[in-house]
């Protein structure tokens, strides 16, 4: 099945390639992007009364868990979209940024629960343990005799 030219600019655009700074134009072309929208969450979780703590909003919305780098063209073309309208686009590469495939987290609900980001920040830790095992040792005894030496 041959992809619309449409369809294959997508999969360049959250594919590898443009994230792993293969040249230094990609890393030019890279934003930072919410994967659920800022606009998006302050409509939606009415963040305009946090006003008094603008600090709170701000983590609420750019936590590390929402936040990943896509190139400028894919943000802009988001825009303000849930990820239940968008992701399905994108699932192909959603696993490259550690995003959840789970449909059921990318909704509001989800995210103002905090399961969004507990399901991302746990993806985003498996892959440091595979990675890099040693730093990311969850048996204590393990790291206490690996210490010991």
């Amino acid at each position: 099945m041959k992809l619309s030219k449409g369809k294959q600019n997508e999969n360049r655009n959250f594919d590898r390639s443009s994230l792993t700074g293969a040249n230094s134009r990609d890393l030019k072309e890279l934003e930072r992007h919410h994967i659920f929208p800022r606009e998006y969450l302050q409509r939606e979780l009415e963040l305009d009364d946090v006003e008094e703590d603008p600090v709170e909003a701000e983590v609420i919305i750019s936590n590390l868990g929402n936040i990943t780098f896509v190139l400028k063209e894919v943000n802009a073309s988001i825009n303000d979209e849930p990820p239940s309208d968008y992701m399905k686009n994108y699932i192909a590469r959603a696993r490259l940024h550690f995003i959840p495939e789970d449909d059921q987290v990318w909704t509001r609900e989800a995210y103002e629960s905090g399961a969004v980001q507990k399901a991302r920040l746990k993806l985003i830790f498996k892959a440091a343990q595979k990675h890099f095992p040693s730093v990311f040792e969850t048996d204590e005894a393990a790291k206490v005799q690996r210490l010991a030496f």
